[in-house]
């Protein structure tokens, strides 16, 4: 009996390498969707710096969005705070919401319109690591463990489509499993993330193209140093409370 049990909650090595690959294939995705994501925010940005008219068609290219996103079958509603409600949730994430998010993104900033690309970034990753995650049957790689959330798969695609905006893979996984507040489930798959944001990371770097975070000069290491950054730690996070409960 000792055994069985033993066995039962073993290593499954078929498992193992599918975690392995899924997690290079959403990297590649998440890597993929990055530079698409930056190439057309910078095309539309320059369009609009170009032809200032195009501010006026403004109205025009939002009723083009919502149209896209009424025959792609997306909720107008989608944002990246329903979106995490859902990974929360367990609800399965549109494969569709990819294509979306860019086209949309490119004709709001093409008429002028004030958006970034870190919540098209989230969105297109999330979108892209379900769907990457489908052809894997991903299981737990330990016998006998709970069954895997869907919102495993949609968040490691945000890491890595994250990681490969910012050049940031470490942060990239840590502000995702923050974003989200997932259950155990998740969270000891944080390998898996890191994996595939360091992989979407390496090819985002190799061609250059993203947000890089400029470097700054680290300063001395002090006890009052230690002491304003945290305060400044907790009035942030007592402030950032404030303002999500309100």
């Amino acid at each position: 009996m000792a055994k069985r049990e033993a066995e039962g909650g073993g290593v499954d090595p078929s498992q193992v390498v599918r975690h392995f690959l899924f997690a290079l294939a959403a990297g590649g995705a998440g890597a993929a969707a990055s530079i698409a994501l930056s190439l057309a925010v910078d095309l539309a940005a320059r369009l609009s710096g170009r032809f200032p008219w195009l501010l006026l068609a403004l109205p025009a290219l939002g009723a083009a969005s919502v149209l896209l996103y009424r025959v792609l079958k997306l909720p107008a509603h989608l944002a990246t705070d329903t979106l995490v409600d859902r990974l929360r949730r367990n609800d399965r994430v549109p494969p569709a919401l990819a294509p979306g998010i860019l086209a949309g993104t490119f004709l709001t900033v093409l008429g002028g319109g004030s958006v970034g690309k870190e919540a098209a970034a989230l969105q297109m990753g999330a979108s892209l690591g379900a769907l990457v995650g489908r052809p894997f049957k991903l299981a737990p790689v330990r016998r006998g463990a709970p069954a895997i959330p869907q919102g495993y798969a949609a968040a490691t695609g945000m890491a890595a489509c994250f990681g490969a905006l910012f050049f940031a893979p470490l942060g990239s996984t840590m502000f995702v499993l923050e974003l989200a507040r997932f259950d155990r489930a998740v969270a000891r798959h944080v390998p898996t993330l890191l994996l595939a944001s360091f992989a979407a990371f390496g090819i985002a770097r190799m061609t250059g193209i993203g947000d890089v975070i400029p470097r700054v000069a680290v300063p001395a290491f002090s006890w009052p140093l230690v002491a304003q950054c945290v305060l400044v730690g907790l009035a942030c996070g007592a402030a950032g409370t404030v303002f999500g409960t309100g």
